[in-house]
């Protein structure tokens, strides 16, 4: 009589048990890959969210040069407004267009209005 072995693993089919575990472990990696590649979109849209944001802040800066802002309150590109040795540097330039804020009517004949000047001040300065 031959001796059976129980615990060879080739002989034994797997059970249910086992073969649901595996098919979870899987599926809990594929899971995980796909967590991984979303994390990774998501970062990348903010990225470049955080990259157009900025471009638009520089781009606004330089208007505010080309409009002679900077140069009418002293402002020098080495300046760092939100340090206090040039702070009122930076709340004369904040009264300067809150006034023209308060003081404006921003209806449609006003924009277009400043639309226009905005346009030959861009195109022939």
């Amino acid at each position: 009589m031959r001796g059976v072995d129980f615990y060879a693993e080739e002989n034994q089919k797997p059970s249910p048990l086992s073969q649901r575990m595996q098919s979870l472990k899987k599926q809990i990696a594929r899971l995980k890959s796909t967590l991984a590649r979303e994390r990774c979109k998501v970062k990348s849209l903010h990225q470049l969210q955080r990259k157009l944001s900025t471009r638009g802040i520089i781009q606004i800066g330089g208007l505010f040069h080309k409009s002679g802002l900077v140069d009418a309150f002293l402002i020098v590109p080495d300046d760092d407004l939100q340090d206090y040795k040039n702070l009122g540097k930076a709340a004369r330039l904040l009264g300067f267009l809150s006034t023209c804020f308060e003081n404006n009517s921003f209806d449609e004949e006003s924009l277009e209005s400043w639309g226009a000047l905005g346009k030959r001040l861009l195109k022939y300065e």
